[in-house]
């Protein structure tokens, strides 16, 4: 008789007792979610897009326009504040420099020269006239305080002073000439004692101017029946 408790090692027989294998758990149900799905045709309720806005040619121009003319005066604008800026520092440049301006011509022709650029700068812009305006006001009271600083040589020079003087000092004295000519009469009355009445006759007689250029060329224009005599 077969035992229950010893199996043959050699009978691949499985024996007739198992151990009860655990009932597997259960598993839970997945939840289910339902999704309308809607087609073109399914909602005739649906709300209609909204139209497409059509813009017309006269609008679309207006609106170019206005966008440029905006751009235009940005641009005036930046360029009316960087000249703006610069008058602020030669604002606060002029009146320390008043000595050196003063005291030197072309450190004052130099700062004229600064005012005026500034001012051909303003004078290129055409917008903001307004700010324009005000800054071109600074600028001239600018140059009309530069004017205003006196010099430090009161002096006034003439023109040509120094070849006038040059001139005086080259041209010989009446004095010189009268007595050369009294030197000369001398050496020429010792030389030709006969020249006493040929000079007094030569002082009489008025002096000899020559013809003016104009006049003789009024004359050779004019016909031969007009010419005088």
């Amino acid at each position: 008789m077969e035992s229950f408790f010893y199996g043959d090692p050699w009978n691949p027989r499985r024996p007739r007792y198992a151990a009860p294998t655990p009932d597997p758990k259960p598993k839970p149900k997945p939840r289910v979610v339902s999704i309308p799905v809607h087609c073109v045709d399914s909602d005739a309720t649906a709300a209609p897009p909204p139209p497409r806005r059509v813009v017309r040619q006269k609008e679309a121009a207006l609106r170019i326009q206005r966008v440029f003319r905006g751009f235009l005066v940005r641009r005036d604008l930046e360029r009316v504040r960087r000249i703006a800026a610069e008058v602020d520092e030669a604002e606060r440049r002029i009146p320390a420099d008043a000595a050196a301006i003063g005291a030197d011509a072309r450190e004052r022709v130099r700062v004229g020269e600064m005012l005026m650029g500034l001012l051909l700068r303003l004078d290129s812009v055409r917008g903001v006239r307004e700010y324009r305006r005000k800054v071109i006001r600074r600028v001239i009271a600018l140059q009309e305080a530069v004017d205003s600083i006196p010099p430090a040589d009161s002096a006034v020079e003439t023109p040509n002073s120094e070849t006038l003087e040059d001139a005086m000092d080259e041209t010989p004295k009446r004095s010189d000439l009268h007595g050369q000519e009294e030197g000369s009469e001398s050496g020429d009355e010792e030389d030709a004692p006969n020249s006493a009445p040929m000079e007094a006759e030569i002082a009489r007689k008025p002096p000899m101017t020559p013809p003016r250029k104009d006049r003789i060329f009024a004359a050779s224009a004019l016909p031969s029946q007009w010419r005088e005599p």
